[in-house]
């Protein structure tokens, strides 16, 4: 009878002593290595260099700001005290490496009032906050920064107060359009001496490098319809621009936030209106959807830079809540479904798959 005391005993000395009194040593991993863009919450903004094709980052709304130096077989990421991320945080690439723009994502009401300007001048290494932001004090979901890629001093900003030009890397800004409130800046596109931002606004021009702006004409575009995707590019002194439409409720009520425009695209796609090309300086905006089906309203449209004819645009399928992605290389006129859904079959992924 005294055999399970004993045995109990013995148990209560083995927790006792080390393990390796009774098993041969296991040894433990000295290094751990970092595999792919880790941090949660949904990704957004990728941007890619246009002087370094290995360049890459990416945001997260959970505020982690990721970058690649080798096309994304490696990744490192921010300290959050440096930059922080967001839907906010497209990476502005300039004509020098070291000098990058991105709205900081941080939305600390001590410090920082939403979507800060930041700037660097060592390539990324590390990031200072600009001061002469004429919007550092207010709501950041209506905010877009777009650098000019060809030089490093001029910048787009919209807020939902109004849009404003610098040409001195962000230390003093002009308003060129003040409505107070309910602006949305689609995009800008810098073609030399001319400047082009749109949104639900209408288009704004400068042609003289941003001294001056003005209305731009959008003849050709249907009645009610306002602009909330564009896109141009330019070569050889022709400038073709391209845009996205839904109706003027809905451009109105969209930010950067919850719902972005593509996200309301694809909750009620009869909001979408039309995709639209045109020819600045020669012709009118005509609708350019051929090849595209009525079930894959898009809600993105994106050129390349210096081929006014090479063109995409993405949206989601309504039939199968699948990414619809197409191109176009005769300027919009025709189009091309360009990603195989099913089973992503032309595309190469990781363990995420369908």
């Amino acid at each position: 009878q005294g055999t399970p005391i004993t045995f109990c005993r013995l148990i209560a000395l083995a927790a006792l002593l080390p393990w390796g009194a009774f098993a041969e040593t296991v040894p433990l991993p000295l290094h751990w290595w970092s595999r792919g863009a880790r941090g949660g919450g949904a990704f957004f903004s990728p941007s890619l260099s246009p002087l370094d094709q290995g360049t890459l980052y990416i945001s997260t709304d959970m505020g982690t700001v990721f970058h690649s130096a080798n096309g994304g077989a490696l990744w490192d990421s921010y300290a959050f005290g440096n930059l922080q991320g967001g839907r906010l945080a497209r990476m502005q690439f300039t004509s020098d490496p070291a000098v990058l723009y991105v709205l900081d994502g941080r939305v600390d009401y001590v410090t920082y009032l939403g979507g800060a300007i930041f700037k660097s001048v060592n390539g990324g290494s590390s990031w200072f906050r600009l001061t002469g932001d004429p919007c550092s004090t207010n709501d950041a979901t209506r905010k877009k920064l777009r650098a000019d890629p060809t030089r490093t001093d001029r910048l787009v900003l919209g807020h939902d107060r109004g849009l404003w030009f610098s040409a001195d890397g962000g230390t003093n800004w002009t308003a060129f359009y003040s409505p107070g409130s309910g602006c949305y800046l689609a995009d800008a596109l810098f073609a030399g001496p001319n400047i082009f931002a749109a949104g639900n606004f209408g288009l704004y021009i400068s042609t003289n490098s941003g001294s001056s702006f003005a209305p731009g004409d959008l003849t050709g575009i249907g009645a009610g319809e306002k602009i909330v995707a564009f896109t141009g590019a330019a070569r050889n002194g022709q400038i073709r621009l391209y845009c996205i439409t839904t109706d003027a409720a809905t451009a109105n009520s969209i930010d950067e936030g919850y719902p972005s425009p593509p996200e309301l695209i694809y909750g009620s796609s009869s909001v979408y209106k039309g995709r639209y090309a045109c020819d600045w300086g020669v012709g009118v905006w005509s609708k350019c959807t051929n090849g595209i089906s009525s079930l894959d309203p898009v809600a993105f449209v994106g050129a390349v830079a210096s081929r006014p004819d090479i063109v995409y645009a993405g949206g989601q399928s309504l039939d199968t809540a699948w990414p619809a992605i197409y191109s176009s290389t005769n300027g919009g006129t025709n189009w091309t479904k360009i990603f195989n859904a099913t089973q992503i079959r032309n595309v190469q992924t990781g363990w995420e798959g369908h």
